[in-house]
């Protein structure tokens, strides 16, 4: 998708106009998919703070369009990079010059753009694609299309650290804080066994106790270790339990291990 600076002759208020006292004029052209998937941000050329306010349509529709992909410049140095001056305003290798400057892919096209909402940053307007016939019909002839802003990847998933321990027979009891309700715990012994487990909000409020079966026929059978997994919350029975809280692990009768994350 692209959207597209248009240059359009108006009159003194931006309007498509061709007709004795025209003036240059430029508007940017977003079709409707660009718009919905990016939106259109709005800049008044009268009212945007350049030096060159009323021949500040063409760095206007630059800003707009660096603000779409959200990056703010304030419109003095977007006019100093495209050479806008009085009277002219900005000729369309300034206009190319700045926008390639600022990191914004673009071409001349000597076709005319595709339908869609005008920005005419005169005055700031939001003009409906119903009316954009009259304002190709200005037209000065062709157009410059800008690529649209890339969409930033998703941030990576950050995988909780496993934390594993092996409790021993007659060790002190095992302390894990900082879990959730929805923290996946991982219980592994060689031979069947039961395993006392705890856990308490940060503040000391008791959750849940449960004595938890390790059922197996031991790894030296061939059939694998006695094992226990699954959501915190669920392996104690408190499916509505969210968390935050602190497990603690009791010693068995002989070692097993535990992995949380």
């Amino acid at each position: 998708m692209s959207s597209y600076v248009l240059a359009i002759t108006s009159d003194a208020a931006g309007n498509p106009y061709t007709g004795p006292g025209r003036i240059g004029h430029v508007v940017w052209v977003v079709p409707a998919a660009v718009e919905a998937a990016f939106g259109i941000p709005v800049v008044n050329e009268f009212t945007s703070g350049g030096p060159l306010a009323h021949v500040a349509c063409a760095p206007s529709v630059i800003r707009a369009r660096l603000l779409q992909g959200g990056r703010d410049v304030p419109i003095s140095e977007i006019e100093a990079v495209a050479g806008t001056s009085l009277p002219n305003g900005t000729l369309f290798p300034g206009i190319e010059r700045a926008l390639r400057a600022f990191g914004v892919a673009e071409s001349f096209s000597p076709s005319n753009p595709l339908p869609g909402w005008m920005m005419n940053p005169a005055g700031g307007r939001l003009v409906s694609p119903a009316a954009f016939p009259q304002y190709l019909a200005a037209s000065q002839g062709g157009c410059i299309v800008m690529a649209d802003p890339v969409t930033p990847p998703p941030p990576p998933i950050e995988e909780p650290e496993m934390q594993t321990f092996v409790i021993e027979p007659g060790s002190e009891p095992t302390l894990i804080p900082g879990l959730a309700g929805t923290s996946t715990l991982n219980l592994v012994a060689d031979v069947s066994v039961s395993v006392e487990l705890f856990i308490w909000e940060p503040d000391g409020t008791p959750v849940a106790t449960k004595v938890v079966a390790l059922l197996g026929n031991g790894a030296v059978a061939g059939k694998g270790p006695a094992q226990v997994s699954g959501y915190l919350r669920d392996v104690l029975d408190v499916a509505t339990f969210m968390g935050p809280c602190t497990l603690y692990l009791a010693a068995a009768a002989v070692p097993y291990s535990v992995s949380v994350y």
